[in-house]
């Protein structure tokens, strides 16, 4: 009988931990199985703090909860408040959930605890403000940081990071295996894409080039050189290995299947670092073979300039 009493004095308590439990559950099960949107996420959560707020009023009325769970669904709504919603909108639904508080059926307001809720809840206001801010100025310093050292159509390096890269690695050339190599590579005939197709169709082919050259596991560094040009840095035990990596980039560019577009081919250049004496001797002497190459019929690899390295049909 006296269990039986409880259950029914504390019947609103237990109705409020079963919906919370509800709402946690399914809000829970949604996100693992059913992505939501994020202004659903927000809706729900928002409307859960507000439902803890008005039904731990109710219970208060009923004594059945005593008052300090008001002031934990005044924080929760706060706190969610301010981490979800712009400050406009956050400041009134704080407010609300705050005015709540001095509410008669409450009893007579507990001054100290009311000025605590207070403070914490400025705070919530300025840390949340203060953070959006701090975030704002981190994504702005990283697009900065890209657009400074990447390429914006292909997303690989620009010129002027991969001058810097390639100052570093020549000076460390000497700890490096004699495979390390620097490879010039140069879309064959695509100014005829660019006529032909159009300058946003010429694009598309960049991009996919791109993709090529950076997904190869022994790439080091791939930029966009200039144009159509793009420069790769292979590293590789060995000379001969360096030279296999560079047939692959080729050949896998050449197996490009593009809809709507011509076969795609480039023709390269192949310098390794112990060939030249600084930078700008090893880029002339990629340079020159990739002309070459050019010269010998494009959509090859040219590494020494006794003759070409022919790719398989």
């Amino acid at each position: 009988m006296a269990h039986r009493a409880l259950h029914q004095d504390l019947s609103g308590l237990y109705a409020q931990a079963l919906i919370g439990a509800g709402l946690t559950a399914a809000l829970s099960l949604s996100l693992l199985f059913t992505p939501l949107p994020w202004r659903v996420i927000r809706g729900v959560g928002l409307t859960a703090g507000y439902s803890w707020l008005v039904t731990s009023m109710l219970l208060v009325g009923r004594g059945e909860v005593d008052a300090g769970t008001v002031l934990i669904g005044s924080l929760v709504v706060a706190t969610f408040a301010f981490i979800w919603l712009p400050p406009r909108a956050a400041v009134p639904l704080a407010a609300a959930g705050y005015a709540a508080l001095w509410a008669p059926v409450l009893g007579p307001p507990n001054v100290p605890a009311l000025l605590a809720i207070a403070v914490v809840t400025t705070q919530l206001w300025y840390l949340s403000t203060h953070g959006r801010a701090v975030q704002k100025e981190r994504i702005r310093n990283e697009l900065l940081s890209q657009m400074a050292f990447t390429d914006p159509l292909t997303g690989l390096l620009n010129r002027r990071s991969m001058l810097e890269r390639l100052q570093q690695l020549m000076e460390d050339a000497r700890l490096r295996p004699e495979g390390t190599a620097l490879v010039l590579l140069d879309i064959d005939h695509f100014k005829r894409i660019n006529d032909q197709l159009g300058h946003h169709r010429g694009d598309e082919v960049l991009v996919a080039v791109a993709g090529c050259l950076s997904r190869h596991e022994q790439v080091q560094a791939a930029a966009r050189w200039g144009g159509e040009e793009f420069l790769v840095v292979c590293g590789a035990p060995t000379r001969h290995a360096a030279v296999a990596t560079a047939e692959q980039l080729v050949a896998q560019v050449r197996g490009l299947i593009l809809p709507g577009f011509p076969p795609v081919t480039v023709s390269g250049g192949l310098a390794t670092f112990q060939e030249a004496a600084d930078l700008t001797d090893l880029l002339e002497l990629a340079d020159t073979r990739m002309y070459l190459a050019k010269h010998q019929g494009r959509n090859r690899l040219v590494s020494r300039e006794d003759g070409p390295v022919h790719l398989s049909s």
